[in-house]
């Protein structure tokens, strides 16, 4: 019997418009992670968009959650860069708007998860991705976001539990888990034409 998910209350949060024509893994999942779970039937409130719309839904969501409003938790895709360089223009003129409404969320007992998704900034080869002036900026910002993750984070997602070891006092997380990219299935293979061992390649 298939499970009813119509009554599930969740909030989706991702530092940025959805878009439905992305390019890349970091846009085109938050939009297959938001489209799946409208899919299962769930009622999602979408905090996404730039800081000034993020600003005003989470204000919103706030007076409803005050006022008594449940939901069951916060779902968050995070980005390639930290928080406070979501915008376009890439200043950090924003850095506590997010922090401060999922450690709320958090605070009223709506567990918060997220979703990771790269841990480039610990390992060396960052250096040769980014000039020293660039990290400056960049490094100081991942680790204040960290620092927030530490403190309102229920479940931390990661595309595979080995990338834990590449971040700091990941044994502080009681909850970590594996959420590996799935793939949609376009056509149809006829096995019929093939024998013997199937071999795939996978990029």
């Amino acid at each position: 019997m298939a499970r009813d998910y119509s009554q599930l209350r969740i909030i989706y949060h991702h530092p940025r418009p959805i878009t439905d024509t992305g390019l890349s893994g970091s846009q085109v999942r938050p939009y297959k992670m938001l489209n799946a779970f409208k899919d299962l039937g769930a009622d999602v409130v979408e905090v996404t968009g730039d800081a000034k719309v993020r600003s005003a839904i989470m204000h919103t969501i706030r007076e409803r959650i005050l006022k008594g409003e449940h939901f069951d938790f916060v779902y968050s895709e995070n980005l390639t860069v930290p928080f406070a360089m979501s915008e376009s223009h890439r200043l950090p003129l924003h850095p506590l708007v997010d922090h401060r409404f999922l450690a709320f969320c958090h605070k009223s007992g709506i567990q918060v998860s997220m979703f990771y998704r790269d841990a480039y900034w610990r390992d060396k080869s960052y250096r040769e991705m980014l000039p020293w002036w660039g990290r400056i900026i960049t490094v100081p910002l991942y680790w204040y976001d960290w620092w927030w993750h530490l403190r309102y984070l229920h479940t931390l997602y990661l595309p595979s539990e080995a990338m834990g070891m590449k971040l700091p006092w990941i044994e502080q997380f009681n909850h970590i888990r594996g959420l590996p990219p799935g793939a949609e299935i376009t056509g149809t293979i006829d096995y019929s034409q093939h024998s013997g061992t199937l071999k795939l390649f996978y990029v």
